[in-house]
């Protein structure tokens, strides 16, 4: 069964793995049909236009040799070694910070730390005092969910809907919504960078000498005051409301969540137990190819004849159909078919584990660490070790073992248990927060990031996280 995985690489081949896999699946005849790869639907937004920003014009990325393809989201590992290791073409002397905690969620804290350092200013936005605000020379403290609203969002797959995160209190204290403090920043900054691009741009000389300075910094994208005009809430409607009209927006302001006919499918099948879709009505399939013929599951509202027609065509590739060897590829130097390469395979040495992580249903992320509802359903995360290579080393449950790699070390319980292969060892992620204003959170169980060494997968630049052998010793109290 094919898995795409919802965070980083395993394995230097975790490309090609996956890709295996959704051939495998492609042959069987699982793509785009129920039970197989779903393409699903996502539901249309109106649109909120604005000036774009002029300083949306960065430089391309300084790591984008750290893999055969980068995208634009880049390689994190790639672009914080080239800072700390002096390759960047440029400088990067300041770094800005949200919805993120580098200092836990990165493999090779010990250089997450050193790129801190190196910066001259650090600012971060989170509503927790995470490591990496502690690290932070400025820090913008955002409030919780509940004291603001988020930005309406359409959410794709088979029974596609509009959700919206109503505000239900204001916010406590001097935290902000991320709206109004990108609203203030961008108020501070929108002269000063004007009077520095007046002074030194030629070209905006001359288009203030044909049209005026007032013309020219509204225009042209220099107000960067421009996107925040009007308030979150404003713009949601205006996106709801153009497409679903009022009655649309009434629903997802009471309900939460909007798709059309909702009044219709939604059905309560038991107190835990719902149907949101009925079962003819959801999108296992939406491109049919030219043996397309059943319109009518695609007559509802929300579908247009322009949509319908683009569903009639053929997959979004060159050949219209299922590609499985990618020649393209090999320009890269990757291989157009998954092929096992042993060089980018290491056996585990004697005496060491491979050590792997991974998450639990109820406590996912480092961002959970100091949450005493969830901290009451999982207090701290063991280390699991084979029953059978615990007994050889004396080591029981609850005992404190040091687990050391090549970069670093941790102390943490054991869990011997047959339930993991001989010479692994796993751990689940989101515990060992460093900063004591985590007051729940505080060195509570152990960080895996500290001793996962920064590999990088060599077709997309992510981190490889199962990549790192440890050695493992019962700690005598």
């Amino acid at each position: 069964i094919y898995y795409q995985g919802r965070r980083t690489a395993w394995s230097l081949q975790d490309f090609q793995l996956r890709r295996a896999q959704a051939i495998f699946t492609a042959l069987g005849g699982g793509i785009d049909v129920k039970g197989g790869i779903v393409f699903g639907k996502k539901l249309p937004l109106g649109e909120h236009n604005i000036n774009t920003p002029i300083y949306d014009n960065a430089l391309g990325r300084i790591e984008k040799d750290a893999a055969s393809i980068v995208g634009g989201t880049g390689s994190w590992i790639g672009w914080r070694n080239k800072i700390i290791e002096d390759k960047s073409p440029y400088p990067v002397r300041a770094m800005f910070t949200y919805k993120q905690n580098p200092l836990l969620s990165i493999p090779n804290v010990a250089k997450t730390r050193e790129l801190f350092e190196k910066m001259d200013l650090v600012v971060t936005i989170d509503t927790m005092p995470s490591d990496t605000v502690i690290m932070s020379d400025v820090v913008l403290p955002e409030c919780s969910y509940l004291e603001r609203e988020d930005p309406v969002a359409s959410f794709g797959g088979i029974e596609p809907s509009i959700a919206l995160r109503n505000k239900v209190i204001e916010p406590l204290y001097e935290s902000k919504p991320l709206f109004d403090i990108l609203k203030g920043l961008s108020k501070k900054l929108s002269k000063p960078l004007w009077q520095i691009s007046k002074k030194y741009d030629e070209e905006v000389q001359e288009a203030i000498k044909e049209r005026g300075e007032k013309a020219v910094y509204g225009e042209d994208g220099f107000d960067l005051t421009d996107m925040f005009a009007h308030s979150q809430e404003h713009i949601n409607k205006e996106m709801v409301m153009s497409v679903y009209g009022e009655e649309g927006y009434r629903q997802l302001k009471e309900k939460g969540v909007y798709y059309p006919n909702m009044d219709k499918y939604f059905k309560r099948i038991t107190d835990n137990e719902y149907e949101y879709y009925p079962d003819d009505k959801k999108y296992y399939t939406i491109t049919k190819g030219k043996d397309f013929q059943d319109k009518a599951i695609y007559s509802d509202s929300c579908v247009d004849e322009k949509e319908l027609a683009s569903m009639e065509s053929d997959f979004k590739t060159q050949s219209g159909k299922i590609e499985c060897n990618l020649t393209y590829m090999r320009k890269k130097g990757v291989d157009p078919m998954p092929t096992w390469n042993d060089n980018q395979y290491t056996k585990t040495k004697k005496g060491k584990f491979k050590f792997i992580s991974g998450r639990n249903a109820q406590f996912t992320q480092n961002a959970t660490s100091n949450n005493a509802m969830l901290l009451d359903l999982v207090r701290e995360n063991y280390i699991w070790i084979n029953q059978d290579q615990a007994d050889e080393m004396q080591i029981e449950h609850g005992d404190i073992v040091e687990v050391k790699s090549k970069i670093g070390k941790i102390h943490i319980k054991a869990y011997p248990t047959h339930k993991i292969i001989k010479d692994t060892l796993f751990f689940v992620h989101g515990f060992g927060a460093d900063s004591d204003g985590l007051t729940l959170g505080y060195r509570n169980g152990a960080s895996d990031n500290i001793i996962i060494e920064d590999v990088i997968e060599p077709v997309f630049g992510s981190a490889a996280m199962h990549e790192t052998q440890v050695e493992v010793t019962k700690v005598y109290v």
